[in-house]
């Protein structure tokens, strides 16, 4: 009888052992869970945050190994994936189908912060959400959506647009000491488009003048080009940009349409269609408003179309 007895309590025994760091790990998590006010909710998956270079940033996969979150240093906007959607724009050929939900961050990442309680809070709340987010509500001021918006009135030549609207004017308020342009309600141009979107929908500061801020959004897009919150992800100036790689969805593009260095034109990068062509939406003269279609040019950032030969700058807020 001894024989049988010592063999089960080894059994038992290493099984304990086995156990140990499961139950260690279990008590961890709910130490975390419990200092990061989420007592009532199941245990938090296991993240793995993944530093990368070039521009440095940060990728958050699961315990299923997905790619989940990417954060980039020294920028507030946040790149989820919780679920797949598509985005149709009457004048595009293609629409676009992405896995991308853009959100901003109370900071600007900085590697580390993940192992603090308000930012494991934070990205609890946000890596599952599917209420509308940055891309979405640029999405409302496009032709046929709940705010479509235009660019502005015909000029007294008849062939040329009104240009100079705000995302003041569009709303019909004043602001900043400035009095809204009657002409211009309900229309933003390419860079009040930006403006009305990150700054007056998302929190990002906003000044009247037109110089460049490192906190701020300033008027026009040379001084947004010049200088903004975020990060520079790619200058190519005075050549066409074509590495294309590192674009995320929501970074600002900016364009030299005039000539090889002075920035004219921005919009932001939305993903790429179903043929594989990577889409920015902006307001558009020739289009008479936001769109990501290709009235007047496509609105694709690949090859040797309009646009794409004249873009030239990427930031990341």
């Amino acid at each position: 009888m001894r024989k049988p007895i010592i063999a089960l309590v080894a059994v038992a025994a290493a099984a304990v052992i086995a156990l140990m760091p499961l139950l260690s790990r279990t008590v961890v998590d709910a130490k975390e869970r419990h200092r990061v006010g989420h007592s009532a909710r199941p245990l938090l998956p296991g993240y793995r945050y993944i530093r990368s270079r070039h521009p440095d940033r940060t990728s958050v996969y699961d315990e299923r190994d997905h790619l989940v979150a990417t954060l980039t240093e020294g920028a507030r906007t946040v790149v989820f994936r919780p679920k797949s959607r598509t985005f149709t724009d009457p004048q595009a050929a293609a629409p676009v189908r992405t896995g991308a939900w853009v959100r901003f961050a109370p900071t600007a990442w900085r590697f580390g912060q993940q192992n603090t309680a308000a930012f494991r809070a934070w990205f609890a709340r946000e890596v599952t959400d599917i209420s509308p987010d940055l891309l979405a509500d640029a999405m409302r001021y496009v032709t046929g959506g709940p705010a479509d918006a235009g660019f502005g009135p015909y000029a007294e030549d008849e062939e040329h647009r009104v240009r100079g609207a705000d995302w003041n004017d569009y709303l019909g308020v004043a602001w900043g000491g400035l009095q809204p342009d009657p002409r211009l309600h309900r229309d933003v141009d390419c860079s009040g488009f930006v403006r009305l979107v990150y700054g007056h929908d998302m929190g990002i500061k906003l000044y009247a003048d037109t110089g460049s801020h490192a906190d701020g959004l300033g008027r026009f897009s040379r001084s947004m080009a010049a200088g903004a919150p975020g990060v520079v992800i790619a200058d190519s100036r005075p050549e066409q940009l074509t590495d294309l790689d590192e674009l995320e969805p929501g970074d600002l593009v900016f364009f030299a349409l005039h000539s090889r260095t002075r920035i004219s034109h921005m919009g932001f990068y939305l993903g790429r269609d179903e043929e594989g062509h990577p889409r920015y939406v902006s307001s558009r003269m020739r289009a008479n408003g936001p769109t990501f279609g290709d009235a007047g040019g496509a609105a694709v950032l690949n090859g040797d179309g309009y646009y794409a030969r004249h873009l030239r700058v990427v930031r990341r807020l």
